[in-house]
């Protein structure tokens, strides 16, 4: 799925707001925007934007499985759609929403005809991710109290029974969900479903090495051996792939690096240096964010579909910053990237007409504009043309700054040779200080 447009009439505190994520130029005009960069003060609105996707999502995934629905069920449900209109694609769905209702669906150019609820007897767990359009990343993500990083790993043949077939439906959606949130409020379940291949993987390790020790090879230390590694050579670890494809070409910034053996949790990292376990509960907050970004954005498997970050800087060293929507990028390079910053790092990411600068008017009301800065270009510059800061230094450096200009000015002026060179030295010293 992608989005084209945006027009907010009336929500909130946005009013008549157009947002066309489309190209306007060039071979591809017309075409959905591939990634986009929302940008603004505190308040602008970024957020809300992206909550109205992830609604209008919401809302698209109850049109598909449910054939009816009741006039007075369907106002509630939509009603934070009211006055904003949607226009979006997938391969072969062309969808226009408009207020609380729909126009029309088309699906191959024929009318979409919405079918009954589905029975989900013989789903398996990870089916509920297969028609995923959209994976939406809250901000708050390392608050979560299921964090798969902490989790530990004990599973049992009757644990991955459990979670890799419907036997939980109580606690999972009533149909595959087309629209996927990673927040706080992430249910262990889901957690669960997106790595149940590395479940699947440690549960037939335990098995096999089982079944040696039931036949009694065990007692052949060496056979044993060579038994389970002959086993790993036509069962390949899922965590190597994980690893090597998406964790640790970032993760090596920071000295750290997946561990494909564990048998602490889920999901295990390792100190390069010494090769010592680190713990879920002692990383720090910028690495479990990326953990918890990068997992389900490449498990998912959901290239074409649409992705939304919401501050995907958060507690991030820039160095980190300025790779990490390329690695997005490489992980699912078909979808369409949606983040909303206030990094000039993330931002430099992304052309002038990629970026959706939020700004509030003389009146207080929310208009936006797109970029100006060239992609790649220095943060400094991103944040003067496109984060509209006229001072890139706070107030004692502003104050050290007009000191350095007076006393060049004084020195200017000044016909005492002797005293003339002092102010020259001490402007310089400043200058040299603070770069000016």
């Amino acid at each position: 799925m992608k989005i084209h447009q945006i027009n907010i009439i009336n929500h909130h505190h946005l009013k008549d707001l157009k947002l066309d994520f489309t190209y306007q130029d060039g071979p591809k005009k017309g075409q959905p925007l591939e990634k986009i960069c929302l940008i603004g003060q505190s308040g602008t609105g970024k957020t809300t934007v992206l909550n109205l996707i992830k609604e209008f999502i919401r809302k698209f995934t109850w049109i598909k499985h449910y054939k009816v629905i009741e006039p007075k069920f369907k106002n509630n449900l939509f009603n934070q759609l009211n006055n904003v209109q949607v226009t979006c694609s997938t391969s072969n769905i062309n969808i226009k929403e408009t207020n609380l209702g729909w126009d029309i669906l088309y699906e191959n150019n024929q009318e979409f005809q919405l079918h009954d609820t589905l029975n989900f007897s013989n789903l398996k767990f990870n089916d509920l991710f297969k028609d995923t359009l959209c994976l939406y990343i809250t901000s708050e993500i390392t608050q979560n109290e299921n964090s798969i990083l902490v989790k530990k790993n004990n599973t049992t043949d009757e644990v991955s029974e459990s979670t890799t077939s419907y036997g939980l439906n109580q606690k999972l959606p009533s149909f595959p969900t087309i629209g996927v949130t990673i927040s706080p409020k992430t249910k262990e379940t889901t957690w669960l479903a997106l790595l149940a291949n590395l479940f699947e993987y440690d549960n037939n390790l335990k098995r096999k090495g089982a079944d040696l020790i039931q036949k009694g090879i065990f007692t052949n230390i060496n056979r044993m051996q060579k038994e389970i590694e002959a086993w790993k050579k036509e069962n390949p670890n899922p965590r190597v792939e994980l690893a090597e494809k998406v964790l640790n070409p970032i993760l090596d910034k920071i000295n750290l690096e997946l561990d494909t053996d564990t048998s602490e949790a889920l999901i295990t990292l390792r100190n390069k240096s010494d090769n010592s376990v680190v713990p879920g509960d002692a990383l720090s907050t910028g690495t479990k964010q990326l953990i918890l970004s990068l997992i389900p954005l490449y498990q998912l498997k959901i290239n074409g579909a649409l992705v939304m970050i919401d501050e995907p800087e958060r507690s991030l060293f820039p160095d980190i910053q300025q790779e990490l929507i390329g690695h997005y990028r490489r992980i699912c390079p078909d979808s369409q990237l949606i983040v909303a910053t206030h990094s000039p790092f993330i931002a430099a990411s992304f052309e002038p007409e990629e970026r959706f600068i939020f700004k509030f008017n003389a009146n207080g009301k929310v208009v936006v504009s797109n970029g100006v800065a060239p992609i790649g270009d220095d943060p400094n510059d991103i944040l003067k043309q496109d984060f509209d800061l006229p001072n890139l230094m706070n107030e004692e450096g502003i104050k050290m700054y007009r000191k350095y200009l007076a006393i060049r000015a004084k020195a200017k002026k000044e016909q005492d040779k002797t005293k003339k060179e002092q102010l020259i030295k001490e402007a310089a010293a400043i200058g040299d200080k603070y770069n000016f």
